[in-house]
């Protein structure tokens, strides 16, 4: 059922061993690996190869039901169909009866007297030399291929004559490839193959879980949801089987029939119907257990992920005996593992499967008889509620208060599981008049819990619902209910709709000074921060950091600190105040155990990208990394997918590339896992962004383009940033117009929160316009660039800078290379080294196109070097062909045939500086490609060197050209480069 995906290796190798089938070494290849691995689809594919290139495949299989000879008897039924009587036809008669008594076809096709009048005794040696013998016959003029499939099923014959095969010399042409699950194979067949592997006489082929990149294919091959993908993807263990059954599961599943990964969501996977070829795959491993076996293996699978042997004896009204006993045999099997304090299956899946075999009655009964002793034990509600879930039927009062304190226990590290247990709670609740006010706390605790794990839409339709019904009375709730529908409102960019709510409630207080204003106020200033309507929000920023000093709390004061550092920074209030208001928030957020910050984890979401705004990267990249690993124990996949945005924001900004690539995966992995377009526009962006700077240039216009296709009903900073990425990646693309249309339709001055994003702003439509030729409109962007860069910060005035020097290029490239290396001296300090080796380009082209060769080549030298640095595919090409296209520019001098004193000798003078450079390169040894990488010229340049080399000292070897050279010939006399301004301004490429 699983598609082989993931293993070219070993495929490749097997291939090999077909095409190479006609040596006189035979080889033996053991596959080895978990079930469902995908061993037989390796023996399948290599069986089909095998015949195509004229192998004859022949086939046995161990069945596990005790017969002797069993796979043998396959394999000789397979042999003899394939070849018929005369592939037998040399075999000794004594070889010939043992075969008939073996195999139906071997009586009906080979001479003798009938099978059943002859002695049934045949000794086990007797049958392994008559088969061998069969194979040896039948590969002798064309190579031969058995395959032994589920070997460590196989009987202990059937396991001999392998023996046989791995030991005994082979007269024919024969490979032989075999397949096991090492933790059920009998220990001899084990030390068999070890001990042939040793000999060299056999390869053990060792088949791993599947990389993350092939289980993704895998996956992504069944069409399975995004949001379901990395829960299916978790869940998968890498395991082709698994990942195919659970693919083929969620196919077309809305809402995922999977939680989000959480250490709890394991007993989410029983209320999982498998499609019925992937339950039968899975339901082939307890083929063959007894009544008693299958009772205890569901008993198992009810009593939970990791169970213990007394309570299944509980649940199956078994002695503690018995079950162990039943237990050895399925840990014989590898049904289940033993693990500490316990034992549980293999894979959940298997888990699933032994669950559905038992009655719907006996596991009613079962679960209520598992929550009374796990009860009895002083078991914790969220041990016990998966059992409640399953007997409880609506009224049941103590069933709901058991649900509702699992659901408390569980949602601040699994939101997505404490939402489950508030919907049954729900369900179960007596529908009366005295539960009403339950009921209505319930859908807050289940709103809160759905936003948190990302389902925002459904929770804002449950907030809509709660709203409608609470008592005006009721003011702790109104403001809870406000403050959560804002929230959830801004995640889906409904900015208009959260401030007016907010706004609402806030004017309806009787007391603005409480904690409860002040959540309200912190939310106001986070939706303030998304669109900055009205212009006061850094005004109701400070004035809610003076009301959480006010009310004492530690947790609402770092937060409050957090949004006003963050609403100064997005308004641009570059001051000294500022700055200490960053320490104050930066230290008061530290000081919070995880326990408070948890609950508050965009404060660190602020205090990083103030940080990040500031050029504070090494201080928002710890904030970032301590609010990651919360958020990943919580779920909390909103806020995950802020933070992996921030993290990837830092590692861009400082060349990190390959780093910053991953978090921005993950961001959008996590976005996808809720229903917020605005997560998947933030996420797809930064993608976007960094496979530009990688090179991946296609891969960046698409994402680029579907960012911005999302953003469109988007009024906050994310579509902007989902623009300037767009422009970007068409700019670098070779479309300076779609850039400067891009750029143009939009406003630079609200960009977003960073100014530094303005600075780009003005330094793409710079270098837009400079390669439209619009040099006076390019430079009007680098003045404005300039204008909007704060003294107080660097990497701004580095891009007005930058900006400048794209401007000028063209008419100036002195100005120009002064401009960009104004610009690499702000980077450089700031260790924002992509951009700094952005800034050394600039400045090695413009150098170029002034003349100057050394300044050029030691600029080039240091972008290529950062370039590297930082995996920046694209500009690290770039500078190569720019310094290639300025080294072809180069004049070449004429070589004066003079002579000395009448004597055919070189002149001292033949020769230019870069026909002596290659020359003297030549007489280290090295080659024309490895001289054209040095010097970053093309090898078919080399060679039009060397000819004029050649020609020049008269020579027609490189030997010659060393010899002349060691006689001493100095470079001719250095001339004027009579290169003006290039016409050609290479800055475009540069953005």
């Amino acid at each position: 059922m699983a598609r082989l995906v993931g293993r070219s290796g070993e495929t490749r190798m097997l291939r090999e061993a077909c095409i190479r089938s006609d040596v006189a070494r035979c080889a033996t290849f053991v596959l080895y690996g978990d079930p469902g691995i995908g061993k037989t689809e390796m023996l399948r594919e290599f069986g089909e190869f095998a015949a195509g290139v004229g192998l004859r495949v022949l086939r046995g299989r161990g069945i596990g039901d005790g017969r002797p000879f069993g796979a043998v008897r396959d394999l000789v039924e397979d042999c003899l169909r394939a070849v018929g009587a005369a592939g037998a036809a040399g075999l000794r008669p004594a070889d010939v009866r043992v075969l008939r008594r073996l195999s139906r076809t071997a009586a009906l096709l080979l001479p003798g007297p009938d099978p059943a009048v002859e002695d049934l005794a045949v000794e086990p040696r007797r049958v392994h030399e008559a088969v061998c013998a069969l194979l040896e016959a039948v590969s002798a003029e064309t190579a031969g291929l058995v395959l032994l499939d589920d070997l460590h099923r196989a009987d202990e014959n059937s396991v001999d004559l392998f023996e046989q095969l791995l030991r005994r010399p082979r007269r024919g042409r024969l490979l032989v490839g075999a397949a096991l699950r090492p933790r059920q194979a009998p220990a001899r067949l084990l030390r068999a193959v070890a001990e042939a592997e040793r000999r060299d006489d056999a390869t053990i082929v060792d088949l791993a879980p599947l990389r993350s990149g092939d289980a993704e294919q895998l996956v992504d091959s069944w069409g399975v949801p995004s949001r379901c993908r990395e829960a299916v993807l978790a869940a998968g263990d890498g395991n082709p089987l698994y990942l195919t059954a659970l693919a083929l599961a969620h196919r077309g599943t809305e809402p995922p029939a999977l939680p989000p990964p959480a250490p709890t969501c394991r007993d989410a996977l029983l209320h999982l119907e498998l499609p019925r070829p992937a339950h039968a795959a899975l339901s082939a491993d307890f083929d063959g257990l007894s009544a008693r076996q299958i009772v205890v293996a569901s008993a198992a699978a009810l009593a939970g992920e990791r169970f213990d042997p007394g309570l299944v004896a509980t649940v199956c009204r078994l002695t503690p005996g018995e079950v162990y006993a039943v237990l050895d045999a399925l840990v014989d099997r590898d049904l289940i593992r033993p693990v500490a304090g316990g034992f549980r299956y293999r894979h959940p899946l298997l888990r699933v499967v032994a669950y559905g075999a038992a009655s719907p009655v006996w596991r009613l009964d079962a679960h209520r008889a598992a929550e009374a002793v796990l009860r009895e034990r002083g078991a914790a509600p969220s041990a016990r509620a998966a059992h409640v879930e399953r007997y409880a039927v609506p009224g049941e009062r103590a069933a709901v208060d058991t649900l509702v304190a699992a659901a408390s226990a569980t949602a601040e590290t699994a939101p997505g599981t404490s939402a489950h247990w508030l919907t049954v709670a729900l369900r179960l609740l007596p529908d009366d008049q005295d539960s009403s006010a339950l009921e209505r706390q319930l859908k807050i605790l289940r709103a809160r819990s759905l936003a948190v794990a990302g389902r925002l839409r459904l929770s804002r339709e449950l907030l809509h619902d709660v709203r409608r019904c609470l008592p005006a009375e009721s003011v702790e709730q109104r403001i809870e209910v406000a403050t959560l529908s804002a929230l959830v409102d801004r995640l889906l960019g409904r900015h208009v709709e959260a401030r007016a709510r907010l706004v609402r409630q806030i004017e309806a207080l009787p007391d603005g000074r409480t904690a409860a204003a002040v959540r309200l106020r912190l939310e106001l200033a986070a939706t303030w921060l998304c669109d900055r309507v009205p212009a006061d929000g850094p005004t109701w920023a400070d004035e809610t950091r003076d009301l959480a000093a006010e009310v004492g709390d530690p947790a609402l004061l770092a937060a409050a600190l957090a949004v006003s550092v963050a609403t100064r920074v997005a308004a641009e209030a570059f001051t000294v105040q500022t700055s200490t208001l960053a320490d104050d928030a930066a230290a008061h957020v530290d000081a919070l155990p995880d326990g408070d910050l948890r609950s508050n984890l965009e404060a660190l979401w602020f205090v990083s990208w103030a940080e990040i705004g500031l050029e504070r990267f090494e201080a928002a990249q710890r904030h970032l990394a301590r609010g990651l690993q919360l958020a990943r124990v919580g779920g909390q996949n909103h806020l995950a997918t802020h933070l992996l945005y921030g993290q990837a924001t830092v590692y861009a900004l400082l060349g990190r590339l390959d780093a910053a690539a991953e978090c921005a995966r993950e961001a959008l992995s996590a976005a996808e896992v809720t229903d917020s377009e605005t997560l998947r526009t933030l996420a797809l962006t930064q993608t976007a962004w960094i496979a530009t700077w990688r090179g991946r240039l296609p891969e960046a216009v698409t994402g680029a383009t579907e960012a911005f296709r999302c953003a469109q009903s988007e009024t906050g900073w994310y579509s902007r940033f989902a623009r300037i990425t767009l422009a970007c990646a068409r700019l670098h693309a070779g479309e300076p117009a779609d850039c400067a249309d891009l750029l143009g339709a939009g406003a630079a001055h609200d960009v977003g929160e960073l100014t530094v994003a303005r600075s780009f702003w003005y330094y793409l439509l710079a270098v837009a316009d400079a390669e439209r030729g619009a040099a006076a409109t390019a430079r009007g962007w680098a003045e404005c660039a300039e204008r909007a860069a704060p003294s107080s910060l660097a990497l701004p005035r580095a891009f007005a800078h930058l900006a400048h020097a794209s401007a000028v290029a063209g008419e100036d490239p002195a100005t120009a290379a002064d401009a960009a290396l104004r610009a690499a001296a702000l980077f450089e300090p700031a260790g924002t080294r992509l951009y700094a080796g952005r800034a050394h380009l600039s400045a090695a082209v413009a150098f170029g196109s002034a003349g100057r060769l050394g300044p050029a080549r030691a600029a080039f030298a240091r972008a290529r070097s950062l370039f590297e640095q930082c995996g920046a595919e694209l500009f690290l090409a770039e500078a190569v062909r720019e310094e290639r296209r300025m080294n072809s520019r180069r004049p070449r001098q004429r070589a004066r045939a003079a002579t000395d004193g009448g004597v055919g000798r070189p002149d001292q003078r033949a020769l230019t500086d870069r026909e002596l450079e290659v020359a003297q390169m030549v007489t280290t040894g090295l080659t024309n490609d490895q001289i054209a990488r040095r010097l970053f010229l093309s090898p078919r340049t080399i060679e039009a060197h060397l000819h004029r080399i050649f020609a020049k000292l008269g020579v027609n070897s490189r030997t010659a050209v060393a010899a002349i050279l060691a006689a001493g010939i100095p470079p001719a006399p250095r001339h004027g480069m009579g290169m003006g301004p290039g016409k050609h301004n290479a800055m475009g490429q540069l953005a």
